[in-house]
């Protein structure tokens, strides 16, 4: 559990602290650079615990049942439940990073149809320059590579 001073802020500082740490993620635009920020703001504990807590609530939004987050991610059944209060409130700010992941996801699927389609057609298009590339003359395995390129034409 993240520990913070004995010595207390005013409520006007914690305000303002609050403020600029969400302005300074706000600014953030580059991957590489989050990356280097998130290293120095969180240890990697830290950092597994939030990401946790963003995939549970993506779970949970997605249907998953309680029993599956909890095995899957081994978390607390009352992470889970605090979580899923959370979006059951308003559980805006996860609803809208579940958004935003959810859109990633279905691109990033979408990119992975387009490339497995390029990378069959660029499959094909080899298989038939294979068949046209006649074989050298006298040569039994140059002759056995075009018959075999010719029966996956065919």
């Amino acid at each position: 559990m993240p520990q913070i001073s004995r010595f207390k802020l005013s409520a006007r500082a914690e305000q303002e602290l609050s403020e600029t740490f969400l302005e300074s993620l706000v600014l953030i635009r580059d991957k590489e650079f989050a990356r280097q920020v998130v290293a120095d703001l969180l240890t990697p504990t830290e950092k597994v615990m939030l990401g946790k807590r963003i995939l549970i609530a993506v779970l949970l939004q997605e249907g998953y049942s309680y029993r599956d987050v909890v095995r899957s991610l081994k978390v607390a059944p009352g992470t889970v439940n605090n979580i899923r209060l959370t979006l059951a409130r308003s559980g805006a700010g996860f609803k809208g990073l579940v958004g935003l992941l959810g859109g990633s996801r279905v691109a990033q699927r979408e990119r992975y149809r387009r490339e497995d389609r390029r990378e069959l057609i660029a499959n094909k298009i080899y298989q038939i320059i294979d068949a046209l590339r006649l074989p050298v003359k006298g040569s039994k395995t140059d002759m056995v590579r075009w018959r075999k390129a010719l029966d996956k034409l065919a």
